[in-house]
């Protein structure tokens, strides 16, 4: 790194040199010929070539940061596809779960209120059976009162 700012500084001064020159013309040093700026720009290019392999090698390590945050995002894609994925699965699991629980229930449920339905005719029949006892027997008659029932 520090080459590459030494390097650095004498490009610039050999700029600021040339730069010098030029301002007087009038002097025989001013004067480059041919050969000094080919020369010259030789040197420029023999200086920047270092810059230019460091810009390469920062390019290829910029390319392969690249292609690691592709990676990256490609996985975190993939982890949320996998969250959500098992999520609809639960969420199904605990809809068929239910309905698989509720079906016994609900047919005990159906049988239930279907016994109910007969005991409460038969229940029916004996109150009716019990009022006409009443009508001879003083004591059901009582007991039919006493609950409400006549």
């Amino acid at each position: 790194m520090k080459k590459l700012k030494l390097r650095i500084i004498k490009f610039y001064f050999l700029i600021l040199f040339i730069g010098i020159i030029n301002l007087f013309p009038q002097t025989s040093y001013s004067e480059l010929t041919k050969q000094d700026i080919q020369e010259i720009r030789i040197i420029i290019r023999e200086e920047l070539r270092p810059i230019e392999v460091r810009i390469e090698s920062l390019d290829k390590r910029i390319d392969s940061l690249d292609k690691r945050i592709e990676d990256l995002r490609a996985i975190m894609l993939a982890g949320f596809a996998i969250l959500f994925a098992g999520m609809f699965c639960m969420i199904g699991f605990v809809i068929w779960d239910r309905r698989t629980a509720i079906a016994p229930l609900s047919s005990k449920v159906k049988q239930i209120e279907g016994d109910i339905t007969i005991e409460s005719d038969k229940i029916k029949n004996l109150i009716s059976v019990l009022k006409e006892i009443a009508v001879v027997d003083n004591k059901v008659k009582e007991a039919l009162t006493k609950f409400g029932l006549l």
